[in-house]
């Protein structure tokens, strides 16, 4: 008789210890957001992860691109949720080139000066004419490039044109080279060419000093050039969304920036 009342005992302890482990709340798996990114962003997305990976709900996963146009193809393609690699002019571009439709989302996160850098020459006046100037081979950074030059002096080109080209320019009277290609290649091609033109930040993630360039874009062009979260046009406001603008934004993205980039990229929260 003890014998059973010890095993209806034993069995009513098992039956309630099931009972707590089915009651008990089992966690929820977080949804994965993938954002997609260049390697001049990633260590600032890498950043903001953390901060965005402490939400109950969400998880970031970082896609690293080596070129220019698969972050937004990609997300055309909603084989990515966002990007944050691209500044207006070059997602406007990308648009009317490729029939895509991404739209900025919320403000401007960071932005980058354009600076003339060379191997050869310590100063501007210094460059000799026949020099070899490598610039991007994009749209947008072509004309950046080519409209910084415009404004050193260095060449004149059409009265008007928003984003100039190499057709664009009407004189060249130093008889200057000039070479287009991949934008980050550009640190690389100072190797061959006797001046490149291209972000600060391209610069320095090659283990330069930013401060080495011969001139550097102004104000305007720098705001400009403010690097925003990418989204499709048919995308709303999501939670994970504004998660992501605030991450990006953080002290902790904004002490790293100013700590690590020596003014190579400048926060603009």
């Amino acid at each position: 008789m003890k014998k059973a009342k010890l095993l209806l005992s034993m069995s009513l302890l098992i039956i309630l210890f099931i009972g707590c482990q089915e009651n008990r709340a089992i966690p929820k798996e977080k949804e994965v957001i993938k954002i997609g990114t260049s390697s001049l962003q990633i260590d600032m997305l890498e950043i903001a992860k953390k901060e965005f990976d402490k939400s109950d709900q969400f998880e970031m996963e970082i896609i690293l691109f080596d070129d220019a146009v698969l972050p937004n193809t990609s997300l055309a393609e909603k084989s990515t949720d966002a990007n944050f690699y691209q500044h207006k002019p070059f997602m406007e571009a990308f648009n009317q080139e490729h029939g895509t439709d991404i739209k900025p989302y919320g403000d401007p996160i960071v932005a980058s000066p354009v600076g003339v850098f060379s191997y050869k020459y310590e100063k501007l006046e210094d460059i000799e004419d026949g020099s070899t100037i490598a610039f991007a081979n994009d749209t947008t950074n072509r004309g950046i490039a080519i409209e910084l030059l415009a404004k050193l002096g260095m060449l004149k080109v059409k009265d008007g044109v928003e984003i100039p080209s190499q057709l664009d320019i009407v004189e060249n009277p130093h008889n200057f080279e000039f070479i287009e290609i991949e934008r980050l290649g550009l640190l690389k091609a100072l190797d061959d060419t006797d001046v490149a033109v291209m972000v600060a930040d391209t610069y320095f993630n090659g283990g330069k000093d930013p401060s080495d360039a011969l001139a550097t874009s102004d104000e305007e062009s720098l705001k400009r050039r403010a690097i925003f979260v990418g989204i499709r046009g048919d995308q709303e406001e999501t939670e994970w969304l504004k998660l992501l603008e605030n991450s990006l934004k953080s002290d902790s993205v904004k002490s790293f920036l100013n700590e690590t980039y020596k003014g190579s990229k400048v926060p603009l929260f």
